[in-house]
């Protein structure tokens, strides 16, 4: 193994490239029998030692949760489709614990930290609107939403930053309602003022993420002892 890295990394200089030992990864697979033979699990590479990776989170990352994260802002305002890559980042879920496909997924995301697909899209478009607001952004993307122009009373809604929503035409189909102009001020006038203040945008991130993985988790865990409350008052009612 060693030798094998000290060969590429001899290609690498030889054709001018640079190896990234930071973002270099060392993942073992192979059958449970296989690896129960392999007595080492960390290798070095330059002067940095790398830990083996658990090899099922690292598949569903290199295959699964990065394929959903590629351009998924463009499934806001469809439900039908949302619902379908939902039920794909869930099994995703259960593979890295090899959870049975019939438990509860809800503990598997929260534990993972990860993002239901819906809140996933709104994060995503949410930091481009954070990004434009504050000119760090193409022009041409800054040229699609407007602040809102102090009006003549000191209201609170004039001095928090909110953007200038655009009037929604009513039609059969919600097409109209997801352009970017659109989606943009709409997710971005719901959000705590706390967090349409902040100017940093590592800052921003943290916040805007715990601020909607909350709200994501507290829905779904109400809903479900909602359903709890319903089901115990119907079996006292029965009895």
């Amino acid at each position: 193994m060693r030798d094998c890295i000290k060969d590429q990394k001899g290609w690498i200089n030889r054709n001018q490239l640079k190896l990234n030992y930071d973002k270099t990864e060392f993942l073992l697979m192979g059958a449970k029998q296989q690896l129960e033979k392999v007595n080492f699990s960390s290798i070095t590479v330059g002067d940095t030692l790398i830990e083996a990776k658990p090899e099922e989170r690292h598949l569903v990352h290199t295959f699964v949760t990065s394929r959903i994260d590629y351009c998924n802002s463009l499934l806001y305002g469809m439900p039908a489709v949302l619902k379908k890559v939902q039920r794909v980042l869930n099994t995703a879920a259960r593979l890295v614990y090899r959870a049975p496909c019939h438990c509860r997924v809800t503990p598997l995301l929260r534990e993972l930290h990860w993002l239901p697909v819906r809140q996933w899209i709104h994060y995503k478009i949410l930091l481009f609107t954070f990004k434009i607001i504050h000119r760090k952004s193409p022009v041409h993307l800054q040229e699609l939403i407007l602040l809102k122009k102090p009006g003549a009373y000191r209201l609170r809604s004039s001095s928090n930053g909110l953007l200038l929503e655009p009037p929604s035409r009513r039609t059969r189909t919600t097409f109209n309602n997801r352009p970017f102009q659109v989606a943009a001020p709409k997710l971005w006038n719901v959000l705590p003022i706390e967090i349409c203040s902040i100017s940093d945008v590592n800052t921003f991130k943290c916040h805007l993420k715990l601020h909607l993985f909350s709200k994501a988790f507290l829905k779904i865990y109400l809903f479900s002892f909602l359903n709890y409350v319903s089901y115990v008052v119907f079996i006292l009612a029965v009895y």
